[in-house]
């Protein structure tokens, strides 16, 4: 990965120090008033948050919403505080100007880390509705969308909108 990034002349960074973070107020927050998140996205002038569609042992699922734990420092904190709660207050703070969710290959079990039974879906699905991206994505992983609590504390956040025949999707 690092050789095709820097052939592009980008940069490849690990955000894995503390002083890589910035403390951030969650206003809207029920759990989480404040927290970290890595001042890259936080300074980015686009911020594009790319998921991988997959069951988790804890969240019931990975999508956009879970993904953003990636941005936060103390990962363990939401764990011990609620994570569910911890995702969908987080997720009212750090907002992705778009949201790519690669569904080309899902995870069914065994998740977040695997190995497990995959499904070939051949899916790129892309929007800005967190709360919508992450309902389709239980949907293709075969979790019902009230099993997953974040995304209704989400929806509740105002993020969102969870019931998919009221989403205007496009197929391309």
């Amino acid at each position: 990965i690092k050789d095709i990034v820097e052939g592009t002349g980008a940069r490849l960074i690990s955000v894995d120090k503390e002083f890589m973070f910035k403390k951030i107020s969650i206003p809207k927050g029920k759990l989480l008033k404040s927290d970290e998140c890595a001042r890259e996205v936080l300074d980015a002038d686009v911020f594009i948050n790319v998921p991988i569609a997959k069951v988790h042992g804890s969240a019931r699922i990975t999508a956009s919403m879970k993904n953003l734990m990636g941005t936060n420092f103390d990962r363990q904190r939401w764990h011990r505080l609620g994570l569910d709660q911890c995702i969908a207050d987080y997720a009212t703070a750090v907002k992705a100007d778009l949201i790519v969710l690669d569904a080309v290959r899902i995870l069914l079990t065994n998740g977040p880390k695997g190995p497990g039974r995959t499904k070939d879906v051949g899916q790129v699905i892309a929007g800005t509705d967190p709360v919508a991206i992450d309902a389709y994505a239980a949907k293709l992983l075969g979790v019902n969308v009230s099993e997953v609590e974040y995304i209704s504390l989400a929806a509740q956040h105002g993020l969102g909108q969870k019931d998919l025949s009221r989403v205007n999707i496009k197929r391309v």
